[in-house]
């Protein structure tokens, strides 16, 4: 955490050594661990982040920033708990530090005492350490005003889980309302890396992510006359194995991409062939890439679909693209949804 801490709060600085903030960084230490328990021990998922979104707020305001919250707003019409907080310190560039904000709807087993609160609620992708070093650093920077100019603009992302928090703020007119920053900084915690050591990249370094609800369509029967039946269950099962040669042979093997089955649902009963298998979960097909890689550019795939619709039983999947930020789909995803 502190050099995360430390890593955020000199980057508007670099006039000076970091090691003149260590001391600072260091005894704010303590307390922040202190939000991270808490934070962990009370998650909330996508789109309720009212606790979190408070705490955040309350915090940057003991640091000396004007807050503004419940900035964004859902197609549905419904407020986000977006946070934005500006602190001015003369003429200079704008600066945008932001966090994530929303937990993961999975069940906590850690048994850690400050485990979380929620059932079916974790930060299992490390939002409360994140949202812990952006308090540190929003501390660090209202502390030390003679040793920067210009301003800064910290905002508290919501719902960034779903890929729909961001172009709530945007809706809401973010920039128009806040200003237009000069500078975009965001971090993002890992495994892979030893604690007390920061990852820095030149390009992309995560990637984006689009999301699939995918139907199989069948002719169901019964189990014991699967014959007379186009089972959706078993296409289904085929259709997950042949997605993964999208990456392994449509895609160049320099250029990063995953793609994602996170749920499938199919079925009533052992002995009952359904007539489809769908999503019906919000995250049934996850596509992601990095930005500037490629997908084939050629219109057809070569690949993902194994059935030849010879019979009139056998009908093309039904794709609808239900969640999007900037990243082009796969050349089989986009001609199904076309279709």
């Amino acid at each position: 955490m502190r050099a995360n801490i430390l890593f955020l709060s000199v980057l508007p600085m670099m006039a000076a050594p970091a090691d003149d903030f260590r001391a600072a960084i260091d005894a704010q230490a303590p307390a922040l661990l202190q939000i991270y328990k808490d934070l962990h021990a009370h998650p909330e998922i996508s789109q309720h982040e009212e606790r979190t979104s408070a705490l955040l707020a309350e915090e940057l305001r003991k640091a000396g920033f004007t807050v503004t919250e419940h900035v964004g707003r859902y197609p549905d019409g419904s407020a986000a708990f977006g946070v934005v907080a500006i602190l001015s310190n003369g003429e200079g560039p704008t600066v945008l530090v932001r966090t994530d904000m929303d937990a993961l709807p999975v069940e906590e087993k850690t048994g850690l005492p400050y485990a979380s609160q929620t059932a079916g609620a974790m930060h299992a992708c490390g939002h409360d350490l994140h949202m812990a070093c952006f308090l540190g650093t929003a501390r660090t920077l209202g502390a030390m005003q003679d040793r920067w100019h210009g301003t800064l603009m910290l905002i508290g992302q919501p719902s960034e889980e779903r890929v729909n928090g961001a172009r709530a703020m945007l809706a809401d007119r973010l920039y128009e309302r806040f200003g237009r920053p000069d500078y975009c900084i965001a971090q993002h915690d890992t495994p892979d890396i030893a604690a007390g050591q920061v990852g820095m990249v030149a390009g992309p370094m995560l990637s984006g992510a689009s999301t699939v609800d995918v139907t199989i369509r069948g002719v169901g029967g019964h189990g014991a006359r699967p014959e007379a039946t186009q089972d959706p269950v078993v296409m289904a099962a085929q259709f997950v194995l042949a997605l993964q040669t999208i990456v392994s042979r449509q895609t160049a093997p320099q250029d990063p991409a995953v793609v994602t089955v996170g749920s499938i649902h199919g079925g009533t009963r052992p002995n009952i062939i359904p007539d489809e298998v769908s999503s019906k979960s919000p995250r049934e097909l996850s596509v992601r890439r990095c930005a500037g890689t490629r997908w084939p550019p050629s219109s057809e795939s070569r690949a993902a679909w194994p059935w030849q619709p010879a019979s009139r039983k056998i009908v093309r999947p039904l794709c609808r693209l239900t969640r999007r930020n900037p990243c082009r789909l796969p050349t089989t995803i986009r001609r199904w949804q076309r279709g």
